[in-house]
């Protein structure tokens, strides 16, 4: 790659990418005055720089206004980037076999913000199915497909969706999304659609972010306790299959 010349930089673009790039190993978030120990940027600058990419949802302070954490804006930019990585594309091979082995409908979701947004779907061919359809966006707070998103997600996106719960119900669904990360998937029934059960899996991407999740869904009456189980190991396998493929190492 060509050097590009100094001339021809311009340092405030390069001193908020370098903000930005404190992020990539950063765990829990950053304090201020982690991100100017790390760069070198005096205070007054680096406030600027956080300001504006708070603003520009690339960043967000947490619980602790002092604390910083990566936003949505992120994910944008990258969900770009990985439309041109033809994600589809690479776990087609893997969706049609688990069609073939379930024999219900699976489907592939991925992040979008804080929702999901159906892009593959194969339907099951028997007399009875369900079917959300491609193109489908669903929040992360429900359905087996969501939670197992949200489960992996961020504690600050997890706080901002909860943000209507009273303390009861935020504690008992902290704890159901305590129990996926255990498990490795999710389980719903009759949550979105009444009638239907839904086990779903994580899937990660190669930075290892939670990219989005691979679902099987059908109606109860046909999903019995002997076939949940064959399906949550079926869904767990495919799961980490297709995060492979997608470059995940699974650091």
């Amino acid at each position: 790659m060509p050097v590009v010349p100094e001339k021809n930089i311009i340092r405030s673009v390069d001193r908020t990418i370098d903000v930005l790039k404190t992020f990539v190993e950063a765990t829990g978030g950053l304090k201020v005055s982690e991100i100017e120990a790390a760069t070198g940027i005096n205070l007054p600058t680096l406030y600027r720089i956080i300001k504006t990419l708070e603003r520009r949802h690339f960043i967000r302070a947490t619980i602790d206004p002092t604390r910083y954490e990566l936003d949505y804006g992120i994910i944008e930019i990258a969900s770009g980037w990985l439309r041109n990585q033809d994600v589809v594309g690479k776990v087609e091979p893997l969706l049609q076999g688990l069609a073939h082995e379930c024999q219900e409908t699976v489907a592939l979701n991925l992040t979008r913000k804080d929702k999901r947004v159906c892009v593959r779907e194969i339907t099951s061919q028997k007399g009875i199915n369900f079917t959300r359809g491609v193109g489908t966006t669903e929040s992360l707070l429900y359905g087996a497909s969501g939670k197992v998103i949200l489960a992996f997600s961020s504690t600050g996106l997890q706080i901002e969706l909860m943000k209507t719960f009273n303390s009861a119900k935020r504690k008992k669904y902290l704890l159901e999304l305590n129990s996926i990360q255990h498990l490795g998937y999710s389980t719903s029934a009759s949550e979105l659609i009444q009638g239907a059960t839904s086990i779903a899996a994580p899937i990660w991407d190669l930075s290892n972010a939670i990219l989005g999740s691979v679902g099987i869904y059908g109606p109860t009456t046909r999903i019995s306790d002997s076939k949940l189980t064959i399906y949550k190991k079926l869904i767990k396998v495919c799961g980490v299959r297709m995060s492979t493929i997608l470059g995940y190492s699974g650091n």
